[in-house]
């Protein structure tokens, strides 16, 4: 099969590589569609993988959607020929993949495997705003991007009353608009200030970027007794001020799940997916095809403002 292989930081090649050989609980998918996110940058700059207890596959790419070719003996919850939504696997940047699966839920017939890869990073959000919020609460997302606005569209979908977002591109907060925001500033060095003249009490904050400056935006904009959730993966340790949390009452907590809670936010993804309540296509900005992967490595560096999810296709 084809597969796009990381030759060298910064150096991507579309090579013949085997199809992948399944265990009896793992599936053959082939490949549909497949989304870049910050990990898959990470990775074509040569950064190691945070996920440590993987091994690493000649192929990258791990938001993935596509149709069951094979399964393995004990696969119960998906038939061959099924349409599936795959929750991170290693090798998505291929015609075919394999992965655990409980990784896998039926696609809806109403949802393009293109779009379909949104829902791969939705369990971690509904995994944050589902341990925190309450219905009616205010929210603050700072960062929207496509971890951004998967936060925007699940915390309204679940009944939030305000929700705020903060970016350092103009252009991304008008995408913050269209999934549902109600307000959006450009984060300037006054955007704390900003957000106080809004005189919303944030109940939670949802750091979506995974650098400290945004931690720190997220720590002085939510209210005393608030939360702040953790979307964003922090590669650099983060120091922690335990006093003025206490002063404070602050709480965190990390929206990434655990493999025993993936198959329900899974479900609750297709749900929210096929009822519409979160609509898939409103966060794909561009669709690749795999012998042009390199132009959305571009992109995504050196025109970030212009991209949200991009789904590349065999």
């Amino acid at each position: 099969m084809r597969g796009l292989v990381l030759v060298g930081p910064y150096h991507i090649e579309l090579q013949e590589v085997d199809i992948p050989t399944i265990e009896a609980d793992e599936i053959l998918v082939k490949v549909g569609a497949c989304g870049t996110c910050a990990t898959d940058i990470k990775i074509y700059k040569g950064q190691p993988l945070y996920w440590v207890d993987q091994k690493p596959s000649p192929v990258f790419g791990h938001e993935v959607t596509g149709t069951v070719q094979d399964k393995g003996s004990e696969v119960t919850n998906v038939d061959i020929g099924d349409r599936v939504l795959l929750r991170i696997t290693l090798g998505g940047y291929a015609e075919y993949c394999k992965t655990k699966a409980q990784n896998a839920v039926c696609l809806p017939d109403n949802v393009a495997f293109e779009y379909g890869i949104i829902g791969q990073l939705m369990p971690i959000g509904i995994s944050g705003v589902t341990k925190v919020m309450r219905e009616g609460d205010n929210l603050l997302v700072v960062g929207a991007g496509p971890a951004g606005l998967v936060s925007i569209g699940v915390a309204k979908a679940l009944g939030a009353e305000q929700v705020v977002v903060t970016d350092l591109h103009a252009k991304k907060l008008e995408r913050a608009i269209q999934v549902g925001a109600d307000h959006t500033l450009v984060a300037t060095e006054t955007v704390i200030e900003d957000l106080q003249a809004l005189n919303i009490p944030f109940d939670a904050v949802i750091e979506c970027v995974g650098h400290e400056p945004a931690f720190r935006q997220a720590e002085q904009a939510v209210k005393p007794g608030g939360t702040i959730i953790l979307f964003g993966t922090h590669l650099q340790p983060v120091e922690l001020d335990l006093a003025m949390w206490e002063s404070r009452s602050l709480s965190l907590v990390v929206a990434r799940e655990q493999p025993h809670e993936t198959p329900a936010l899974l479900r609750k993804t297709i749900e929210l997916m096929a009822s519409g309540a979160v609509n898939p296509q409103d966060y794909i900005s561009h669709v690749i095809s795999l012998e042009r992967a390199q132009d959305a490595f571009d992109l995504l560096i050196n025109q970030p403002e212009e991209c949200a999810k991009i789904a590349i296709v065999p």
